[in-house]
């Protein structure tokens, strides 16, 4: 599986990152702190410097702007170096001791990079440019650590590790305890969520039918699962007497 991310961490003073993998267009590197991501980069924007951030000569490293502003953004305020001094001291801009940073690649699909006409040339190139930006995206999808992967509900008999369990975003669930975790954030799992009593409960299955909805049964005092409830019958308004 191809990489589309690199990551690493703030430190309050360092404003250039680098990354390894491939692109099409700058517009497609995405960059991301502590799990928000930043505006898209445009190149349209001028001065180019109106952009959260820049790139090299090469085009393999980010380079983030200077955030010299007496109104910053909540997330500028917690993830980023701001200043409303004059002059800027080096270090605007950086991202904060810390602070997770997540270069990934976001590749724009809504519209195809090469469109033909009728009676257009068919060129190698414009074939292949098509081709890659396919690949790309189904890249994206496959690469666990960047954000347009499906995220995932886990489960296990103990709390989540943030060294072995789950990806960014993920959720878990301890049916030991009967916590929820998630999502999680910056490669930490949050505190868990009591789900209720770690006690369970019995449902008397015997009647039950492809698409048994469980109830309370009041006259046996005990949980069913049978065929006079059923996703049918809710739908169909049925009657539960």
């Amino acid at each position: 599986m191809a990489d589309t991310t690199d990551t690493d961490t703030g430190d309050g003073t360092k404003k250039t990152f680098s990354f390894t993998f491939e692109y099409s267009r700058r517009s497609d590197v995405r960059v991301s702190l502590n799990g928000s991501t930043l505006d898209r980069y445009n190149d349209a924007l001028s001065p180019l410097t109106n952009n959260p951030y820049t790139f090299n000569s090469a085009g393999n490293e980010i380079i983030f702007s200077n955030l010299n502003t007496a109104s910053p953004t909540t997330l500028q305020s917690n993830t980023q170096v701001v200043t409303n001094a004059s002059p800027i001291p080096s270090n605007s801009g950086a991202p904060k001791s810390g602070v997770r940073v997540l270069i990934y690649r976001d590749t724009n699909v809504q519209t195809a990079k090469t469109i033909y006409s009728a009676g257009s040339a068919v060129r190698a190139v414009d074939l292949n440019n098509n081709q890659e930006q396919i690949l790309f995206f189904n890249q994206e999808l496959e690469d666990n650590n960047n954000p347009k992967f499906k995220r995932d509900l886990q489960k296990g008999t103990s709390p989540p590790s943030d060294a072995t369990d789950g990806y960014e975003g993920d959720l878990f669930i301890d049916t030991t305890n009967k916590k929820l975790y998630g999502p999680k954030s910056n490669g930490t799992w949050p505190t868990g969520v009591d789900l209720g009593s770690s006690s369970s409960f019995t449902v008397n299955e015997t009647g039950k039918a492809d698409g048994s909805v469980v109830y309370y049964d009041s006259s046996s005092s005990e949980f069913k699962a049978d065929s006079t409830t059923t996703k049918l019958t809710l739908v169909d308004g049925g009657n539960f007497s």
